[in-house]
């Protein structure tokens, strides 16, 4: 079992699958998923993710007001947890 050390973050890779009856099957979960950009479909995939990944993880902020920064781009993540702040 790993720490849950503090800043820190996992990113996890699911496999799935629908089936004919729109039945969402897991196939399997990856603890260290491959991020290389092997394929057109991953070309756009991957650095997507990572961007709203940085997004959700690192918010902006303005130094001087504290106050969020509002982005551009809609995020494609849903935020599931939030832990401590970390200061």
């Amino acid at each position: 079992m790993m720490e849950n050390k503090p800043g820190c973050f996992e990113w996890f890779g699911l496999d799935f699958m629908v089936d004919d009856a729109f039945n969402v099957w897991t196939l399997e979960c990856n603890v260290s998923p491959d991020l290389s950009l092997g394929t057109t479909v991953l070309e756009k995939l991957v650095p997507a993710a990572m961007d709203d990944l940085w997004n959700l993880v690192l918010p902006l902020t303005n130094n001087r007001s504290k106050k969020p920064v509002k982005r551009n781009a809609a995020t494609r993540w849903d935020l599931v947890f939030r832990g401590k702040e970390i200061k």
